[in-house]
């Protein structure tokens, strides 16, 4: 859940609770006094912590309606919708990404069930498949996304591998095609020999299928899923150890 959320969420607890207080409380007269300055003074710079509440949700990507003029009866119903904000808010971010390469399109990233990968022992072999699944990894691709010449953006063609010089050094080209480091050829031969040992049916895949079917399938396998971790660590470590190249 967001930040900003559940910090909405809290506010909304918060007017809920207040709700069910006695009339002469305090805390209930000030709740009513915000009420009718939202109500009167809708339009104007008139402070009030109602109309406040009320605009942030308002201006939420997924905007969640707060009722002014009848609140006591949609307050208890507003926790639901943001959450249903929430969901659906997340839902597009994952769908609409361009950096997601190996999550599929339609992943439902509201249902909480603890992925396989995050289980394994090894916190190496974890971390740089997290990595490896988010985009947030050690390749060109995406550490040159994060910085600028002086002339500008540089561009994904322009983000090439540091040892071929030829292909942008992405997911897929640092794991299955780069050829032009010996200790990466050595690591892939080893591990695809292994692989297509332990799981016969994964070579047909891995010369047939797109990159994003093999991943997916070597992840969400718990007989593949230990040693492709431990592969994708030894690459990302390999280029890590070899500065970038970068375009002059």
């Amino acid at each position: 859940m967001p930040i900003k959320y559940r910090r909405i969420i809290l506010a909304v607890g918060f007017l809920n609770s207040v709700f069910r207080l006695a009339p002469n409380c305090l805390a209930y007269a000030a709740l009513m006094d915000s009420i009718s300055l939202a109500h009167d003074h809708p339009h104007d710079r008139q402070p009030s912590w109602v109309k406040n509440l009320a605009k942030v949700c308002g201006d939420l990507p997924e905007p969640v309606l707060v009722d002014v003029d009848d609140l006591p009866t949609c307050a208890p119903g507003l926790p639901m919708l943001l959450e249903r904000s929430a969901k659906t808010t997340l839902q597009a971010g994952w769908d609409d990404s361009t950096k997601l390469v190996f999550r599929a399109r339609g992943h439902d990233v509201t249902r909480r069930r603890l992925q396989p990968y995050l289980k394994l022992p090894d916190p190496r072999h974890r971390h740089a498949v997290t990595q490896l699944l988010l985009c947030d990894h050690p390749l060109a691709v995406e550490q040159l996304r994060r910085r600028r010449w002086a002339r500008g953006r540089i561009e994904r063609p322009q983000r090439l591998c540091r040892f071929c010089r030829t292909a942008v050094e992405d997911e897929v080209h640092a794991l299955f095609g780069c050829r032009s480091s010996e200790r990466l050829l050595l690591a892939r031969d080893q591990y695809l020999a292994d692989l297509f040992t332990q799981a016969p049916a994964t070579r047909i895949m891995f010369y047939t299928s797109p990159a994003a079917d093999l991943v997916d399938h070597l992840v969400n396998h718990t007989e593949t899923l230990p040693a492709f971790a431990a592969y994708v660590h030894d690459v990302f470590r390999i280029y890590d150890e070899t500065p970038m190249f970068l375009l002059t």
